[in-house]
């Protein structure tokens, strides 16, 4: 599964964490899901890519969390499209790093 979105519209600051949360969990559940499936596997490549996602979660959760308040509506809106473009880009590459290790 690979996040693609090219048009971002933030409803608001609720779904946005939501989305954030539930996209963090997908990547977080296909590992999980790899390392079941293929026990034979090094599991620290795995675990890289969860701490990865998981960092990645925290750091944009608090930037949500943390606006300006003094910022206009645009300014904010363009900073949550940056953040969800960062949290697609994330998952995207934790996502292919999980299918390179597939392959192998």
């Amino acid at each position: 599964m690979y996040f693609y979105q090219k048009n971002i519209i933030m409803a608001n600051i609720r779904e946005l964490k939501k989305d954030i949360n539930l996209i963090t969990e997908e990547v977080i559940s296909d590992c999980l899901l790899f390392v079941d499936i293929h026990p034979k596997h090094d599991k620290q490549p795995v675990a890289d890519i969860i701490n990865k996602m998981i960092d990645k979660r925290n750091k944009l959760i608090y930037q949500v969390n943390h606006h300006d308040t003094k910022a206009s509506r645009s300014e904010n809106n363009t900073k949550y499209k940056k953040i969800t473009e960062e949290l697609l880009d994330t998952a995207n590459s934790c996502l292919e790093e999980l299918s390179k290790l597939a392959k192998k």
